[in-house]
């Protein structure tokens, strides 16, 4: 009789223990690298699984790993030198897929040393591979990548999650590969930029709804090639002001076009690209900001000088919706009332003054902002320090809302069109009078673990009471 009750136990433990764990969900916590100027993660690759830190990047071409050590700048070699590196013929699953000098990609990395911290455009040369690769727990197999050969001032590699343009592509798209490979559903993911201390998150196939204030919007979502031929996420900026100090909020928002800015999400950026209209808007506002035309370092980039002590409390804030302007749209341009029930508060997102300001290596500040003729407009990492993002790529939809920290749930998101729903937040008002969010096709996967441990427990204390 024990026999018997005790392997029905440990069958329902491993039957459940298996079911709880199926989540298709991939988790890969993110920390500030680079003096907060970058993100980063770890992934394993290889039958080896070696490890590797890469940066995370909304808009790159490709995943980028072991990046060579003998063409640091000096003072780099030794913190390169001391991370692991990926080589293909350590690993059995390793096939080299295209010939050396093949990909070729262009990238922002950081490098102080031209006293902006604006980062040079360095180009990377490699040879193309194919191998396992290990996020967050969950296997890739035969995911194509670069192994570079001739990268400049690059202490880590870079992870790429912009997708294809079909989830059927035969690239080197991550999104796609967990899709087509059944690790997640849907071509989803999820973004929380660290800030500080607290540390981010990146999430395929679902979302945290603990990570941001009360409700996220969904805006459309553009995915393409820009007329560089990099893989971009675009979307519509409708609305943009300014919160000052004294609590007056001047709107720029008349200087947007009618149907509104078409602006990359870019969160391997420092600086956001701007219009010169709205650069110089903005920064003329901004208490104690100073344009800079020429700098000593970049003569031909504008920028704008402020104080690095004692930061004022204010905000940056973007309003994002579809390319048709509503009348509430219309209204919001007069300035006073941006932030008021009548324009949807929740796409609306703010960036306090604190994070929209850079120090660079010299110890001086400036606004997170430039104006580019060779660039098109573009929000920055600043923005997704503030904001909370679901990138719905098969819908055509990315969802914001406020950065927010009450905890930590992780959502599951199906498949089609509702994929994604709308679950409520951190500290939603339930006297303003919103209609009650409704989950789509999401599945709590906290929750439906803590369900599996219960039937657990029930089991266990049945069996008690049989011996009883």
């Amino acid at each position: 009789m024990i026999r018997s009750t005790t392997a029905v136990f440990v069958l329902a433990y491993a039957v459940l223990s298996g079911a709880a764990s199926a989540d298709k969900t991939v988790s890969l916590p993110l920390w500030s690298v680079l003096e907060g100027k970058g993100c980063a993660t770890n992934i394993s690759i290889g039958s080896n699984n070696e490890g590797a830190t890469v940066l995370v990047y909304t808009n790159a071409e490709h995943l980028w790993i072991n990046p060579s050590c003998a063409t640091k700048k000096e003072g780099a070699s030794e913190k390169c030198e001391s991370r692991s590196s990926y080589s293909p013929k350590d690993s059995q699953t390793a096939k080299e897929s295209g010939n050396p000098g093949d990909w070729i990609t262009y990238s922002m990395y950081y490098d102080a040393s031209n006293g902006i911290g604006t980062g040079n455009v360095d180009g990377i040369l490699g040879t193309s591979y194919q191998d396992t690769v290990t996020v967050g727990g969950k296997t890739v197999e035969g995911l194509r990548f670069g192994v570079a050969e001739t990268p400049r001032n690059l202490l880590y590699g870079e992870l790429s999650i912009t997708a294809s343009q079909t989830k059927e592509s035969s690239g080197g798209a991550l999104i796609d590969a967990l899709v087509n490979q059944g690790q997640i559903n849907s071509r989803v993911f999820s973004l929380q930029v660290p800030v500080e201390d607290r540390q981010g998150s990146l999430i395929f196939g679902g979302f945290d709804k603990k990570k941001y204030k009360c409700q996220l919007s969904n805006v459309p979502l553009i995915i393409g090639s820009t007329p560089s031929e990099s893989p971009q996420y675009r979307t519509f900026l409708h609305g943009i002001a300014q919160t000052l100090p004294n609590k007056t909020k001047p709107s720029y928002t008349t200087l947007l076009p009618t149907t509104g800015l078409e602006i990359s999400l870019s969160s391997e950026l420092l600086y956001n690209v701007l219009p010169d209209p709205l650069f110089l808007a903005i920064g003329n506002d901004f208490p104690q900001a100073t344009l800079i035309d020429n700098h000593p370092s970049k003569p031909d980039q504008r920028l704008f000088n402020v104080p690095c002590k004692d930061i004022p409390e204010g905000s940056i804030d973007f309003r994002f919706a579809g390319p048709t302007v509503t009348d509430n749209d219309k209204a919001e341009e007069d300035g006073d009332d941006h932030k008021n029930g009548n324009n949807n508060e929740a796409n609306w997102i703010s960036i306090p003054y604190k994070d929209f300001i850079i120090t660079d290596d010299k110890g001086t500040c400036w606004l997170r902002m430039v104006t580019r003729k060779d660039q098109g407009p573009a929000l920055s990492q600043s923005f997704f320090r503030s904001a909370y993002t679901v990138f719905d790529i098969d819908n055509g939809q990315v969802w914001m809302g406020q950065a927010d920290d009450c905890g930590s749930e992780v959502v599951e998101v199906g498949k089609g069109e509702s994929a994604v729903g709308v679950a409520e937040g951190c500290n939603c008002d339930k006297r303003d009078g919103r209609q009650k969010p409704k989950v789509g096709s999401a599945v709590r996967v906290g929750k439906r673990k803590m369900d599996l441990w219960l039937i657990v427990l029930l089991v266990w204390l049945l069996t008690v009471m049989d011996y009883s």
